[in-house]
């Protein structure tokens, strides 16, 4: 199975290791904007319950704390693969958060995942949040 294919099944276990507990949230957040829409001035603060929002905070923290202890997130892991700097060695504390960030948006905004799976395919170690950090993502030794 080659890198690519792998990076994709990893993308897909981490969007539902993270999914599936922002779902059971949002049923909640549903009965919390609800109760907000009767309330006109906290009305305004209705997009700070959105599911989109929290999950571009949560995977953010998610991948870069990941990234950060363990050189990749649960996917990569289970898919063998590790994230690290195109020049080599570990990525920083800051690396990881702006990586989480990209991504997590990347993930968000349908055209950038097209973008980002579209230079994947072009480079199997480097997708659009990669390029932009300097990072790259290889089977693990």
């Amino acid at each position: 199975m080659n890198c690519w294919v792998k990076r994709v099944i990893a993308v897909v276990i981490d969007c539902l290791l993270i999914g599936i507990p922002i779902g059971i949230i949002e049923m909640a957040f549903s009965l919390i904007r609800w109760i907000m829409s009767w309330l006109p001035l906290i009305h305004h603060f209705r997009f700070l319950f959105s599911t989109s929002f929290l999950f571009v905070i949560v995977y953010a923290l998610y991948e870069a704390a990941m990234n950060y202890f363990a050189a990749g997130t649960v996917g990569k892991l289970i898919m063998g693969l590790e994230v690290e700097k195109e020049r080599g060695g570990r990525m920083s504390g800051m690396d990881c958060l702006a990586r989480g960030v990209l991504k997590a948006f990347c993930l968000q905004i349908w055209i950038l995942s097209v973008i980002s799976g579209i230079v994947m395919i072009s480079d199997q170690h480097s997708s659009l949040h990669d390029r932009l950090l300097g990072t790259t993502v290889w089977e693990r030794r």
